[in-house]
């Protein structure tokens, strides 16, 4: 429903005044009856900016990223703001791409060069998959493979440590070389 139905309020207020630009839409559940969906498929994805929305205490989409890049080495943050990319399922939601880039920019102080600019690839539901399979098709990465054993025993504070000893010892070869 969520894919098929939603989309991305660039000005939410304004779009909640005006009645949406959405428009309605009817849509047929599972079980075969039909809802008539308004205001409600701006309303639902408002969430990723404003989850106060659905009493969560925790930053919107935008604020994490910008808080992300700010938590990055000085110099990196300009290239960082120019270069966002979206990847999974939710960031097709129309709107989303330049909802996210308006919110930055509103964000970032304005400087001449800080220029926000967000990468919305046509693929990117799968992105995350097939990061992570080139990820674990690399020769370098098999140290941090977990086995469904160690799992069972441990749980899933073994995939934090395991990767924490692999990449401390990596770095380690490295700096030797």
């Amino acid at each position: 429903m969520k894919e098929k139905c939603c989309c991305v309020a660039l000005d939410y207020e304004a779009e909640l005044r005006e009645g949406g630009s959405c428009g309605e839409m009817s849509y047929t559940l599972p079980d075969g009856r039909t809802v008539m969906l308004g205001l409600e498929r701006i309303r639902a994805p408002e969430i990723l900016f404003k989850p106060e929305f659905i009493g969560r205490d925790h930053c919107g989409l935008h604020e994490s990223v910008y808080k992300s890049i700010l938590n990055s080495d000085l110099d990196l943050r300009r290239c960082f703001l120019g270069n966002i990319l979206l990847s999974g399922g939710n960031t097709l939601l129309p709107g989303l791409p330049e909802r996210l880039e308006a919110e930055l920019s509103a964000l970032v102080p304005h400087e001449p060069c800080s220029s926000v600019r967000v990468c919305s690839p046509s693929d990117r539901d799968y992105s995350v998959w097939c990061g992570g399979a080139v990820l674990a098709n690399l020769p370098s990465f098999c140290g941090a493979w977990i086995s469904q054993s160690e799992y069972d025993e441990y749980g899933p504070v073994v995939c934090s440590v395991s990767f924490d000893i692999f990449y401390w010892v990596k770095m380690r070869r490295d700096v030797q070389q």
